[in-house]
């Protein structure tokens, strides 16, 4: 009987440790989530762009949790006429707990989005996610080519 106390308070002394070495791989995969949600949103809307030959934009929640995507077309007198899309796709993704969007930088300024043309080009855009504890991530954007990646750490600057 005793033995099997013993085995029991090991097994928790055990499982208690797993737990907490698992702490930070849960951060890092949030982190990642938050990256390919980001880069979901960014590829989606290039394609939107190109097939539909239309504008489009990713649109970044201004609390930082959230992104979705929007159609741009010209009205009759010319001016831009802004759609959210409705697909799946474009609907408004929430980034995931304790994840948000830090800053957007384009060489047109900081504004919360990124604007793809019909072509599928954009502007150079990074765009900075972190966590409640500090760590961060950077996605980049090529102007040319409208493709997106994540930085590693010594690319961030």
């Amino acid at each position: 009987m005793v033995e099997l106390l013993v085995v029991l308070a090991m097994m928790a002394i055990i499982s208690g440790m797993m737990i907490l070495s698992l702490g930070p791989a849960l951060r890092d995969a949030r982190l990642r989530t938050g990256c390919r949600t980001i880069m979901a949103a960014l590829k989606y809307a290039r394609s939107h762009a190109v097939t539909e030959r239309t504008d489009t934009r990713v649109i970044f929640a201004n609390d930082g949790k959230g992104v979705h995507v929007e159609e741009i077309t010209a009205d009759d007198r010319g001016e831009d006429a802004i759609r959210p899309v409705t697909a799946p796709a474009g609907r408004f993704r929430r980034l995931p707990n304790n994840i948000t969007v830090l800053v957007v930088r384009k060489p047109g300024g900081d504004e919360n989005w990124i604007r793809f043309t019909e072509l599928g080009q954009t502007e150079n855009a990074l765009i900075r996610i972190g966590d409640d504890y500090g760590r961060t991530r950077t996605v980049a954007v090529d102007a040319v080519t409208g493709r997106c990646e994540v930085l590693q750490a010594e690319d961030e600057e």
